[in-house]
């Protein structure tokens, strides 16, 4: 009777289904310590995608709402609100151990998430509560006193998914973003002095593109000891931290400067994709960013980084030259214009070198009308590179005859179409038989009868018992 009594008296007080704990709450219960950023919280904000504006509210906004929030205290949270008080005067007086024992005492008791057993369910509480809110805030903030950012971190990043219009959304920006700068162990962003200039044809080798190296993201060893970062990958929660920033407070003072230190962090570190699409969105949705000259020149460097040569697809050495030129457009005073000019005649002689190995590979599938017009390419499009006199050598070969200086562009060539050129003009390759029509056979099929065969034994009519499909 008593096996019966015990869980049904258990269930009587529960408003809500029962889960066990997450694993992340299995550590922090074994161990007390917080196990940093805890990922489910942030399982709404991994993707980009777009979110419901309609709450968001502006600085001027949020500074009214400091000022009035303690008069929206309804009379039954009097009593959470008198405890709040009492904590906040021990962390005004430095006691930080004592107030984050009290803040997180609050803020769980007030989290319409939590599971409730006994007592009154919270599904009553309104989506803004200005208690939890203050009560989470100056929880991360006496962690933060304390030097334990990991815990520190994920409670900031927790008050702005949670109060996505947070009145203290700059204080928890600023928090976050300083914390990011300490784990990635970069002080200031990058710089075109640190690139090195890369040259397009040749290919970047092994060489890093900046002066400047960062530490490695990865550790195979657990952080157990040092409060101040999380168990593993401290590089991966810093960028999470920094993403939390221009996503939740795209228009605040720290949005583009912390897409400029990650894409700091990415580009010297060598992952110039990641940096790439960072400075891309730094060039397209903060256009009055002080970081924008950076971000095309920057912007065009790792594209040619991320260039493999001229057997692969050339779209990110197009994209390079056209950063450049718009560069050498919007600043006309920019300090390293020389350099940038430099660098498209490195790439005017990379787009060369493409198109000279196509006329190197049709050669060999012996294809000369292939290899004439890209050597016509060649003369037309980049005369001064170094390839232009081997396709005019090339030319020749074919029974092209080319007149004039090799820096300037032909107006014609003499050379007619390879299939209407006589026959001492195309050698050393055999023509490939006209076919000059085409007629029906008595079953309305159509045939060819200049068609040569493949193949020496192949027949030119179709096997018996074959039929074939009219359209």
């Amino acid at each position: 009777m008593i096996a019966f009594t015990l869980p049904a008296l258990l269930l009587t007080g529960c408003h809500t289904m029962w889960t066990p704990p997450s694993p992340a709450n299995w550590l922090s219960s074994i161990t007390g310590r917080s196990p940093g950023i805890d990922a489910t919280a942030l399982r709404d904000q991994d993707d980009d995608s777009p979110r419901n504006v309609d709450d968001v509210i502006g600085p001027l906004q949020r500074e009214a709402m400091k000022r009035t929030a303690s008069r929206d205290i309804s009379p039954k949270d009097q009593k959470d609100h008198a405890a709040l008080k009492v904590v906040q005067k021990q962390f005004d007086e430095g006691q930080y151990g004592a107030a984050v024992r009290g803040f997180s005492r609050i803020a769980k008791k007030r989290d319409r998430s939590r599971v409730t057993i006994f007592g009154n369910s919270d599904k009553d509480r309104p989506t803004y509560d200005p208690i939890r809110e203050e009560a989470v805030f100056y929880l991360a903030e006496s962690q933060f006193q304390q030097n334990s950012l990991a815990d520190a971190a994920s409670n900031y990043q927790m008050l702005v998914k949670d109060y996505p219009s947070t009145r203290y959304m700059d204080e928890s920006t600023g928090r976050l973003f300083e914390i990011s700068k300490q784990w990635l162990g970069v002080e200031s962003f990058a710089t075109t002095d640190e690139i090195r200039q890369v040259n397009a044809e040749e290919g970047a080798g092994d060489a890093p593109l900046s002066s400047q190296q960062t530490e490695s993201r990865f550790n195979a060893l657990p952080n157990l000891t040092d409060r101040s970062k999380p168990v593993f990958d401290k590089g991966g929660h810093a960028l999470k931290a920094l993403k939390t920033i221009w996503l939740n407070d795209p228009s605040g003072p720290l949005a583009d400067d912390s897409l400029m230190l990650a894409a700091t962090y990415h580009l010297r570190s060598e992952k110039y994709r990641e940096a790439d699409r960072l400075f891309t969105i730094l060039r397209e949705q903060f256009p009055k960013s002080p970081h924008l000259q950076n971000a095309f020149i920057l912007g065009s460097h790792v594209k040619l980084m991320s260039y493999q040569g001229a057997a692969y697809d050339d779209q990110l050495l197009l994209d390079s030259e056209q950063l450049k030129e718009q560069a050498l457009r919007l600043f006309p005073d920019l300090p390293e214009g020389d350099r940038v000019r430099t660098e498209l005649k490195y790439i005017n002689e990379a787009k060369a070198k493409a198109e000279w190995a196509n006329a190197e590979f049709y050669e060999k599938k012996r294809k000369p009308k292939a290899v004439y017009i890209s050597c016509k390419e060649i003369l037309k499009k980049f005369p001064t590179t170094s390839y232009a006199p081997r396709a005019r050598a090339k030319l020749a070969e074919l029974g092209v005859t080319v007149s004039g200086d090799a820096q300037s562009v032909p107006s014609s060539f003499p050379l007619r179409p390879l299939d209407e050129a006589q026959p001492q003009a195309a050698k050393p390759f055999q023509q490939v038989p006209e076919i000059k029509d085409r007629r029906s056979d008595q079953q309305g099929n159509q045939v060819f009868p200049n068609r040569q065969p493949i193949f020496d034994d192949e027949s030119t009519s179709p096997p018996a018992g074959v039929g074939r499909v009219r359209l």
